[in-house]
């Protein structure tokens, strides 16, 4: 649990530096395997954070 908690803060942190310029390098930082989202339970939290920050983001939807 603490890995996952670990996983979830640096994607918080990441998401909070999205920009449309910045978003190729993030994406690619998050797809990246280092990243340790190595479980089905992991994805799909990621999956909601994403989720979630285009929801209180709409100006984001598009990336």
């Amino acid at each position: 649990e603490e890995k996952d908690n670990e996983v979830f803060r640096r994607c918080r942190a990441l998401l909070n530096k999205l920009t449309p310029e910045k978003f190729d390098k993030l994406a690619d930082d998050l797809a990246n395997p280092s990243f340790g989202i190595d479980s089905p339970h992991l994805l799909k939290g990621v999956i909601l954070l994403i989720f979630d920050k285009a929801l209180a983001e709409p100006n984001y939807c598009s990336l």
